[in-house]
């Protein structure tokens, strides 16, 4: 295969992107497994007869791929209209003109590279150049903050995936220059250069409705007003992550983080999983199962996922959602990271938090 970014078109260029699909769902991630191709170590569904595959491909060598269906290829299928809900913009957006990135993969030692960027660049520059002006995908929890800074949006409730646990919904508009300005989105540039006719005033006003900016919820110091309150009266006995903050402390960590809300039933952390956030439960209730036994019961102001965002390695057990709706908040290792670097006094607290909070479960045990 030549070097560079493009899309597959030969046959042996697509099965490269079914066998690397396979290699870091299947056998890393643990994912889909029901649905691969074992035999030929490939995995493809169903929307890639008529998708478009970008790729990577460094020293002949496939280093990563996104999965593009595009509206003026062919119809959505009915998954991805009700996955992405589709339907809340067919009113004022063709299909035509509307983008689902999927399986957005690069191999592990091409990470923290350059080529996230490139190859969402050119996912982008493929969209302007044909008029497109709305694409969708969905991220989980932890990768979430390098997708807002990209100029993504949460528009919808987050989603249950019955292989990873927990995703949640994006849009990105394409043509809606100042947003990704005022974000600052590497992809702002091409918007202003190549998108010359901007967002119309009917489509910005559905984007204040479903997807209003993140980071400013509407009465925001209410809003964190309510969370710090809930759980200052929780009645976890052991060691919490925000013992010793004081109020003004609290809401600058809650705010570092992404809070999401869980339906009964959801499983929030699917065991085997190789995902880097941990968690503290804000509202509601939770399990945990070790091969189908359940061993612990997780409560408001609790932290859970330590382990594996600590010490890198894969979930060791499945986490359900079992009240009728669960809130929680994420951070991910690249969040706490930029805590340590912006706000050191405040990492410190929480990280030694954390210490004590994981030791006293372990002398529990």
């Amino acid at each position: 295969m030549r070097n560079g970014i493009y899309f597959a078109h030969r046959d042996d260029e697509r099965e490269a992107v079914f066998n690397q699909r396979y290699r870091i769902y299947v056998e890393d991630k643990k994912r889909y497994a029901d649905r691969a191709d074992h035999d030929n170590k490939r995995l493809v569904t169903a929307e890639d007869a008529n998708a478009r595959q970008l790729m990577a491909v460094d020293d002949g060598q496939l280093i990563a791929t996104m999965r593009i269906v595009y509206g003026a290829d062919a119809p959505f299928s009915d998954a991805l209209q009700a996955t992405y809900e589709i339907a809340r913009f067919s009113d004022l957006i063709a299909e035509r003109d509307i983008l689902v990135l999927e399986h957005f993969l690069i191999d592990p030692a091409a990470r923290g590279g350059g080529v996230t960027m490139q190859l969402m660049l050119a996912a982008a520059g493929f969209a302007v150049e044909n008029g497109v002006e709305m694409a969708f995908c969905a991220t989980e929890p932890d990768l979430l903050n390098q997708y807002l800074q990209l100029g993504f949006r949460p528009y919808a409730g987050s989603q249950r995936d019955p292989d990873g646990g927990v995703q949640i919904p994006l849009l990105f508009a394409v043509k809606d220059r100042e947003y990704l300005q005022s974000v600052g989105s590497p992809m702002a540039r091409m918007a202003w250069e190549r998108a010359a006719d901007g967002i119309d005033d009917g489509l910005r006003q559905r984007l204040d409705e479903v997807a209003p900016v993140p980071g400013q919820p509407a009465e925001a110091a209410g809003y964190w007003q309510t969370v710090r309150g809930e759980l200052l009266m929780t009645k976890n006995h052991g060691p919490r992550l925000f013992d010793d903050f004081d109020p003004d402390e609290m809401t600058r960590l809650l705010e570092q983080g992404n809070v999401l809300e869980c339906a009964d039933g959801v499983r929030v952390i699917k065991a085997g999983a190789a995902t880097r956030a941990m968690y503290i439960l804000l509202s509601g209730l939770l399990e945990v199962h070790r091969s189908g036994r359940l061993v612990r019961v997780i409560v408001p102001g609790s932290v859970f996922g330590e382990v594996a965002f600590l010490l890198g390695t894969s979930r060791s057990a499945d986490v359900y959602a079992v009240a009728p709706k669960s809130r929680l908040l994420a951070l991910s290792d690249s969040t706490v990271a930029e805590l340590i670097e912006a706000d050191s006094v405040l990492a410190a607290k929480l990280m030694t938090n954390l210490a004590r909070s994981v030791c006293a479960r372990f002398a529990a045990q």
